[in-house]
């Protein structure tokens, strides 16, 4: 097996002693993998903050994950759905933070693909995944537990991210409680369903590298709108994404800009947590989702 040097880099700079001694174990965890389930992993897949890797001679995917509870959501989301619009789980090592998942073929994603074809593939996705409502007293994160980090980001915008006003950061806390407390139909959520995470397999979609969180439709259409979006027509981009998805999916198109700038926000946030850069892109989606937020929700 091999691990990627600038992989090894972006762990230890995110999570320091503890991430160095994680990837120190992957060798072993591998092992035991290749042991246990009786094949052999093949090179890495592009890698990002989990170790993925094909297998050879079976149709199957290593994730090995970083311990905590984004792997034990990740792990309740896949038992949950069961393969119905996402990957299926196999197998696993709990203690070990490790997945074995059925590769998905041809595995295509849909960024680089036609605008018609991309909203079909995530609205039949999310069609799927709403037919299962998630049983009371599951332990899924909430998308409510999120609301701190735009406090968080607004005291830190000061010092730091100066093109953003601090005050967006509070208007954007206080339009996100308001939706909070005024969910209607609420599900088990991918939590990240943007291109890259909806693959072709056989004649049908699937998704990969599920958070789960309990939250409405609204905010799970935010990061397929948010992403992929050529720099020279952004907001022709989004505003058709949204009226396209908010009528395939039947979402409340006041809720979706309304969580479109909470989203957006936390991403800026997210980004100065792992320490990457606040791009002009970035900054045209806030404005953008900004002008078109409702007056009810506090703008």
């Amino acid at each position: 097996m091999t691990i990627p040097s600038s992989y090894s880099h972006r762990i230890i700079q995110i999570y320091g002693d503890s991430g160095k001694l994680w990837l120190e174990s992957l060798h072993g965890t591998i092992g035991l993998c290749e042991d246990l389930w009786k094949l052999k992993v093949a090179d890495p897949y592009n890698l990002s903050y989990n170790y993925v890797v094909a297998t050879s001679g079976k149709s199957a995917v290593v994730k090995v994950c970083m311990p905590g509870d984004g792997f034990k959501s990740e792990l309740n989301t896949l038992i949950h759905y069961d393969g119905d619009g996402m990957c299926r789980l196999i197998d696993y090592i709990e203690d070990k933070g490790v997945l074995l998942l059925e590769m998905l073929q041809p595995g295509v994603n849909l960024k680089g693909l036609d605008e018609n074809t991309a909203i079909q593939a995530i609205s039949s996705v999310i069609g799927k995944m709403r037919k299962l409502t998630c049983k009371i007293g599951q332990a899924f994160p909430n998308v409510s537990d999120q609301q701190s980090a735009l406090l968080k980001l607004a005291n830190y915008l000061p010092h730091h991210v100066k093109p953003i006003d601090r005050q967006i950061a509070l208007q954007g806390h206080a339009i996100f409680k308001t939706l909070i407390a005024t969910q209607n139909e609420v599900y088990l959520l991918h939590g990240d369903l943007h291109q890259e995470n909806i693959l072709s397999h056989g004649h049908d979609w699937k998704t990969i590298d599920p958070k789960g969180i309990i939250g409405e439709v609204e905010y799970e259409l935010i990061p397929f709108i948010i992403n992929s979006i050529p720099t020279f027509d952004i907001g022709n981009v989004i505003e058709y994404r949204i009226n396209r998805l908010s009528r395939e999916v039947g979402a409340d198109i006041e809720r979706v800009y309304a969580w479109g700038l909470c989203r957006a926000l936390l991403s800026i946030c997210w980004n100065i947590e792992d320490d990457l850069a606040v791009s002009e892109v970035d900054l045209a989606i806030i404005d953008h989702f900004r002008a078109k937020t409702n007056d009810q929700f506090g703008l």
